[in-house]
């Protein structure tokens, strides 16, 4: 065979593989399926075994004075969802730490939640609808919502969604209500209860009306 031949020959067979080849490269491109999973994130930070701890000490006959007030409780929310935030305490009454005999009912202590994050927070009209902003609610036992967003959504990082609860003794501006706390013995000890807050998706936010210019904002 002569040598112009034998080229020919080879190059033929090299157009040949790589024709072949090209044609399964393209048969197994379209085997492949890109996907791209979004991963739905709906997190509530906050130190964990929360509680709320007071002290009292009866410095007369039914002249009581605080020893210790309440810690604030910091938290914040990330989620790719609306949400909704609900609190409870996890019993009826607050027990003295050292005499678990002595009890105190709840709404001798209430609560508001202040936003320091960078969602905007008015009302109805905003990211997030606090029903404490203006209003002081007392604490209890049945989970009560507190916040959802309101006409937008109220997605966002940690410091989107960054806030402090604050408590506050509810007997101080109500000298009758201080009358029904003295028929509870409360002196001389701290007087603790559990509280569970409660992050979810937001199932029927507040959605904005058809006629309200402030959609637009």
């Amino acid at each position: 065979m002569k040598a112009s031949q034998t080229t020919h020959i080879i190059f033929t067979a090299i157009l040949v593989f790589l024709f072949s080849y090209s044609s399964k490269a393209q048969d197994n491109s379209r085997d492949i399926d890109f996907r791209s999973d979004l991963v739905s994130l709906i997190q509530l930070n906050i130190a964990p075994d929360v509680y709320l701890e007071f002290g009292i000490n009866e410095i007369n006959d039914k002249l009581y004075q605080i020893t210790k007030y309440p810690d604030d409780l910091i938290f914040s929310v990330e989620s790719t969802e609306n949400w909704t935030l609900s609190i409870a305490a996890t019993a009826s009454y607050f027990r003295g730490v050292q005499d678990s005999t002595l009890i105190i009912p709840l709404d001798f202590m209430g609560y508001t939640v202040e936003n320091h994050g960078n969602n905007f927070d008015n009302g109805k009209f905003s990211n997030i609808y606090n029903t404490t902003k203006d209003t002081i609610l007392e604490l209890s036992s049945e989970k009560k919502m507190i916040m959802t967003n309101g006409r937008r959504n109220n997605i966002g990082n940690a410091k989107d969604n960054y806030f402090i609860l604050r408590w506050k003794f509810l007997y101080q501006d109500d000298p009758l209500r201080m009358r029904e706390f003295y028929n509870f013995r409360m002196a001389n000890d701290f007087f603790r209860v559990g509280v569970n807050l409660t992050l979810t998706k937001s199932l029927d936010p507040v959605q904005p009306d058809k006629g309200d210019a402030t959609k637009k904002q």
